[in-house]
């Protein structure tokens, strides 16, 4: 049981749950040295957005550690 990638393709990171959770990050728009990339996380199996929060990511370690807090929270205990 975990994470696994979907896809990664530089604008967008898509990781999958076993337990049917879709984590989602897209890019937009650059601002003062940094990205804004928005997360969302979805329960696929009702397909209730969970949560969805927009941050200002400035390199791809960043972004990681952005991800990892959800993965790390998701799926609940």
């Amino acid at each position: 049981m975990g994470w696994n990638v979907e896809f990664d393709d530089g604008d967008a990171v898509s990781l999958v749950h076993d337990e049917e959770f879709l984590l989602y990050a897209r890019r937009g728009q650059e601002r003062d040295g940094h990205t804004e990339w928005t997360v969302e996380i979805t329960d696929t199996a009702t397909g209730e957005e969970i949560e969805r929060e927009t941050y200002e990511i400035s390199n791809r370690q960043h972004l990681q550690s952005v991800l990892d807090r959800y993965t790390d929270v998701y799926p609940p205990q």
